[in-house]
């Protein structure tokens, strides 16, 4: 995919350089012959050249934002794919689980369900954060293409404090492991951790 990229951006970058250069070169050549015959005069050749300069930097630059426009394109695919993922890790009905413990008993193995309740809407918030990220035998495929194995059986501990430098080709999976951290996406098999968590 990377490749067939490369290429078909290398075949543009030429003809959008080369092709002004080629049409220039080509109308002073043709517009010289024009001048020495006298059918036109050197200020009218110039006068078309001036114009000619000028449209060729409109096209270039309707050139550069369309490229920018498929940039952009991609970059939103992927915000959407991101929006539209159904979470495989399902939260119970936190209505449910209130009505039920209202039903029962307000303390359930000495855990009050208001705080239960909260935790599950809000989110949990630890009083206290190391910052150890542990990744044990971690497998991921991207939900959009299930057949590509992009982690295979990784391991990796990052202590306390420490920086941790993920290096490697285009698609090597450094952004992707980053996301699993985030949970962004779902790990296929193996554990993330944050502090053991």
């Amino acid at each position: 995919l990377n490749i067939k990229a490369a290429i078909a951006y290398s075949g543009y970058a030429t003809c959008s350089t080369s092709l002004p250069q080629l049409v220039t070169a080509l109308v002073v050549f043709y517009g010289g012959l024009m001048v020495r015959n006298g059918d036109l005069t050197s200020g009218e050749l110039v006068s078309f050249l001036l114009y000619l300069s000028s449209l060729s930097d409109a096209f270039s630059s309707i050139g550069y934002i369309f490229s920018s426009l498929t940039q952009a394109v991609g970059a939103a695919d992927k915000v959407f794919e991101l929006m539209n993922r159904k979470p495989s890790l399902k939260q119970p009905s936190t209505q449910a689980t209130t009505q039920r413990n209202r039903r029962n008993a307000s303390h359930v193995l000495n855990v009050d369900a208001r705080q239960v309740t909260n935790i599950r809407v809000a989110g949990q918030k630890p009083e206290t954060c190391r910052g150890e990220i542990s990744l044990q035998n971690v497998e991921m495929y991207y939900p959009a293409r299930p057949q590509r194995r992009i982690l295979n059986g990784l391991s990796l501990t990052v202590p306390p404090g420490k920086i941790a430098a993920l290096v490697g080709q285009s698609g090597g999976g450094k952004s992707s492991i980053i996301s699993l951290v985030q949970h962004l996406y779902e790990q296929s098999t193996g554990r993330v951790m944050i502090d053991g968590v």
